[in-house]
């Protein structure tokens, strides 16, 4: 889940231990544990607890960032900080940049089969 590990993310930045940002929002080290692992989701309260202690935007945290903002007729360009770095790295390897560009689809067919 992108909300986990951006929460995670933003923690460490902020030189917090799970148990130091537990304590701030009145839970235990395990609840912190279980919204990084994505097995928890915070109530509303905590959300906004967490939004104000880590100081950070709640777009960011749902993965609602928005890097790129392309308006062009009906529709809209979104990209997520995750996915440009993902494009930087293909980008950087023109092996690989080529080989996406003349056959996407089985590219990402071929990852797919790899990583299960």
């Amino acid at each position: 889940m992108l909300l986990g590990m951006r929460l995670k993310e933003v923690r460490k930045s902020k030189g917090y231990t799970q148990n130091d940002l537990a304590q701030k929002i009145g839970v235990s080290k395990v609840t912190i544990c279980g919204y990084e692992s994505g097995k928890r989701v915070p109530s509303l309260d905590t959300f906004v607890q967490l939004l104000d202690i880590l100081e950070v935007e709640p777009n960011y945290l749902l993965g609602r960032d928005t890097l790129i903002g392309e308006d062009i007729s009906e529709y809209r360009i979104k990209v997520s900080r995750e996915d440009i770095k993902i494009l930087k790295e293909i980008r950087n390897n023109p092996i690989v940049y080529n080989r996406f560009l003349d056959n996407t689809r089985g590219i990402i067919n071929f990852i797919e089969r790899k990583i299960k």
